[in-house]
């Protein structure tokens, strides 16, 4: 008994403090994470140091009052902008401290590419009701600007409802930093030619163990 209940008292102790995971639920991520995504979660950072700021490019997991009753949800978003950083969205593209951030020889790409302040980059989906801002926005003391990368208008979805699909969040939110895939399920109804109907979902081998940037 007492081995069930240390057993038990670390696992709790790992998924609160050290690493959790995650199920992606929709394709506000798309084409970085897809519904059916399960992710590990990195959370030790952000509960040692409750104002740790993420560096521009991290994909986060934050939670937000939605719904009705403003009752807390997770979401998971990129972090574009950092304190002090002037963010703009102008039909899909951000725009820092001025600066288109898209990469020029993508621009034409279904999948465009942005870059990170370290030099990487991440790839966006710019919808047919891309997504942009009213006006220039500072970010704040202890706030970040997350965005999806998913560049859509989401006014008729449920997240736009309850919250926008993206701006300015306190560092008190964050959650985590996604890290990677360790399982990815299609939906049994998907359309994709190389999944066939069945009443089970279906693994997506080509995703999992992949490194999420």
């Amino acid at each position: 008994m007492v081995t069930i209940l240390i057993a038990i008292s670390l696992a709790f102790l790992i998924r609160k403090f050290v690493i959790e995971a995650y199920r992606v639920p929709n394709s506000v991520m798309k084409p970085t994470l897809i519904a059916g995504d399960h992710l590990f979660v990195a959370k030790w950072l952000f509960e040692i140091e409750k104002k740790y700021v993420p560096s521009r490019g991290d994909v986060v997991v934050f939670s937000a009052p939605a719904g009705p009753d403003g009752t807390p949800l997770d979401f998971i978003k990129r972090v574009v902008g950092l304190p002090g950083d002037q963010v703009e969205v102008v039909k899909g593209f951000l725009i820092l401290n001025g600066k288109k951030q898209v990469l020029p020889e993508t621009i034409h790409e279904t999948f465009p590419s942005e870059k990170t302040s370290s030099g990487e980059h991440y790839k966006i989906s710019i919808s047919s009701s891309p997504l942009e801002t009213p006006r220039p926005e500072k970010v704040p003391e202890n706030s970040v600007f997350v965005l999806g990368d998913f560049r859509a208008d989401l006014r008729t979805s449920t997240e736009k409802k309850s919250r926008k699909g993206w701006g300015i969040i306190p560092l008190s939110a964050l959650k985590g930093k996604a890290l990677w895939i360790w399982l990815s399920l299609g939906s049994p109804d998907s359309n994709s030619p190389n999944i066939k109907s069945s009443f089970f979902p279906h693994i997506l081998w080509d995703r999992m163990f992949r490194r999420i940037q």
